[in-house]
């Protein structure tokens, strides 16, 4: 049977290098640490939110708005989505902005424990066993997909959303969503523009971990 790897390969690779990039990449290059500005991130969830897993299930075809998103036939044999219905428990009143980026799921599958980024989200509903229209990214990974909530959702204390995660073995055991949050407080704010077309290309100053003086 073909590894997990083969299906995964070069988005995980992509991802590995701007998460290395990205943890390395020192700031004051291009702008000011220290800046400070009323803004807060935007996909942030506050600290009065809880998330949960409600309920899984595990299809080999999502109808997505973005189009059919299926399960190779070679790989069916081993693998499934991984589709995750979450409850939300927020402050009444309280506005979510939610980003397939922002989600991992850690789990065991047998005795090995594997962690997978969300591939799709649908919209928010106020019942966690209504359909609710979904994107999924035809390609892995999260790309550009996030759901806010509208009015009528943004009064309620309690709401749900399905995420997709794709490649999910037969054997998948224990559970557990990971929510990104932001690392600090301060944003890091860069010059404006923060970069020029004419030119060129951008150098950036890399530094890698322990190589300091």
């Amino acid at each position: 049977m073909e590894r997990k790897g083969t299906y995964w390969g070069a988005g995980v690779s992509v991802a590995i290098l701007v998460l290395a990039l990205g943890s390395v990449y020192q700031g004051p290059v291009i702008g000011n640490a220290e800046s400070k500005t009323s803004r807060t991130c935007p996909h942030q969830l506050s600290p009065q939110c809880q998330v949960e897993i409600v309920r899984m299930s595990f299809p080999s075809r999502i109808e997505s708005l973005l189009g059919t998103a299926r399960i190779p036939d070679e790989a069916r044999e081993g693998y499934r989505f991984g589709v995750v219905t979450l409850k939300i428990t927020k402050p009444a009143g309280e506005s979510l902005t939610l980003a397939a980026a922002d989600l991992t799921l850690h789990y065991y599958h047998g005795d090995d424990m594997t962690v997978v980024p969300c591939q799709g989200l649908s919209w928010f509903k106020s019942d966690a066993n209504s359909d609710a229209p979904i994107l999924v990214n035809p390609l892995l990974g999260p790309g550009f997909i996030s759901q806010t909530t509208g009015p009528g959702l943004t009064s309620s204390t309690v709401i749900y959303i399905d995420a997709v995660f794709a490649y999910m073995e037969s054997d998948t055991k224990e559970c557990w969503i990971c929510v990104g949050r932001p690392a600090t407080t301060e944003p890091f704010v860069c010059p404006s523009p923060a970069w020029r077309s004419e030119s060129g290309i951008q150098q950036l100053t890399v530094e890698l971990p322990g190589s300091g003086a």
